[in-house]
C-alpha cells in the first residue's frame, strides 16, 4: 500500500496551512515508506502536531511532504481520490 498525493498540497509549492488549521499531512519515515497522519498546524512552532490523550506528537514542518485541509463538511475524505481513501492506494 502506497500513498498518492493526488489533491494535496506541496509545501516547496504551495506553502503551509493557516495556523491551527487541521489537515492530512504526509511525511516520509525513516523506513522510506510515506506515513500519514490528521493533525494541526502549528504556526509558531512551525511544526504539525496531534495530541492523543497525554501524549503530544510533533512533525517539524520540513520533513512534510504534502498536507490536505480537512474541510469540516466533508471530513477528512473531501475529494482525495475516488476510492473515498485519504489517498491511498489499495
Amino acid at each position: 500500500m502506497g500513498l498518492r498525493l493526488d489533491n494535496f498540497k506541496i509545501p516547496s509549492r504551495d506553502g503551509y496551512p493557516h495556523d491551527g488549521e487541521r489537515c492530512v499531512y504526509i511525511w516520509e519515515g525513516r523506513d522510506g515508506e510515506r506515513k500519514w497522519q490528521v493533525g494541526a498546524y502549528e504556526w509558531s512552532n512551525r511544526a504539525f502536531t496531534v495530541q492523543f490523550g497525554n501524549n503530544h506528537f510533533v512533525t517539524d514542518k520540513n520533513k512534510v511532504i504534502a498536507w490536505k485541509r480537512i474541510d469540516s463538511t466533508q471530513g477528512i475524505i473531501g475529494d482525495c481520490g475516488e476510492n473515498r481513501y485519504i489517498g491511498v492506494d489499495k
